[in-house]
């Protein structure tokens, strides 16, 4: 009899260990797995950020219009972002969902030893999804300042360039013009030659000829100043749209201060209020240690998020100031 339960109590162990190592290779499988799927979205991340960037140094009209707005380009990034974290979410939660379904079954046939270690390998699945998304957010985070810095300074490439062709323009058609009234002066002066060699048939002759030349030139210069003058207006309307986009931009950075000062306001008054109850807490007695944390950590909070929509206003005032000069 206590061989056979001895027999029985060997049998269980045996079974209980091989779940508690089949548990621990699943959890062993899913860090793997989750640690592949963050070098697919790093990867993945780091292929846009070249194709955005190639995109943004290459000198043609594409990468003008892509980078003539910065809004343009850091909603571009944050939507393919956004993309890849929604369709890792969306197989997690498929994932949670079918386990949700399976748990009521699996539950009833597990002990409670290996219902613990079930559910604690629920929530290792879930702490995968939750750093995944964090990592997500961290890189939005920190591409949002370089991109918008690089979309900033192609937009005043482009404008100091179209602002050269201007001038450049002008520069020609005023030296064209120059030469047309030189060319009309030689013209009347071998106009006269001609009316007073008219005697002799070889000079006439050639001061026809070179009349008819000049002539000829005249012409030409004024089609090519028809033709500039038609491109310097095009030029012109082109500087003026540019002009009038960088003030509403520099509208819109107007309101994004107004609002961040509203906002830091608002903070500032919620801070007030946190160290006010701070002070009470302080004050009174039979506070708890833990009550007194959570203030100073609120409070701790807001301030950071004070500074940072600080610095935020300051950057879009430097910002502002570049594209004004």
């Amino acid at each position: 009899m206590y061989s056979s339960a001895c027999r029985r109590g060997n049998k269980w162990r045996k079974v209980t260990g091989g779940a508690r190592l089949a548990t621990a290779w699943m959890r062993i499988r899913l860090l793997l797995f989750g640690l592949g799927e963050l070098t697919v979205l790093v990867c993945r991340l780091d292929g846009h950020i070249t194709t955005v960037v190639s995109a943004i140094k290459k000198p043609t009209s594409t990468a003008v219009s892509l980078t003539s707005n910065p809004n343009q380009v850091f909603l571009c990034m944050v939507g393919i972002l956004l993309i890849m974290a929604t369709a890792n979410n969306n197989g997690n939660d498929d994932k949670d969902e079918k386990k949700d379904d399976n748990e009521p079954n699996v539950s009833e046939k597990l002990t409670p030893e290996e219902g613990r270690e079930f559910e604690e390998f629920r929530k290792s699945m879930g702490i995968v999804g939750n750093f995944t998304k964090q990592m997500v957010k961290l890189a939005i985070d920190q591409l949002r300042p370089e991109f918008e810095k690089m979309a900033g300074t192609a937009a005043e490439r482009a404008l100091e360039s179209k602002m050269v062709k201007v001038k450049e323009l002008q520069d020609d058609l005023n030296q064209k013009e120059k030469d047309l009234q030189q060319l009309k002066m030689e013209k009347k002066i071998l106009q006269a030659k001609f009316e007073k060699e008219k005697a002799n048939n070889a000079k006439a002759q050639q001061s026809a000829g070179a009349l008819d030349q000049k002539e000829k030139e005249i012409k030409r210069l004024e089609s090519e100043i028809g033709s500039m003058k038609g491109k310097l207006r095009k030029k012109a309307l082109e500087l003026k749209k540019e002009r009038e986009r960088a003030s509403v931009e520099e509208q819109k950075r107007i309101d994004v201060q107004a609002n961040l000062q509203s906002e830091i306001d608002r903070l500032k008054k919620e801070l007030d209020k946190v160290k006010g109850n701070l002070g009470q807490l302080r004050s009174a007695k039979n506070v708890s240690d833990e009550e007194t944390k959570k203030l100073r950590d609120r409070e701790r909070l807001l301030s950071l998020e004070i500074d940072g929509l600080k610095q935020q206003q300051q950057a879009q005032g430097k910002r502002t100031r570049k594209h004004t000069r």
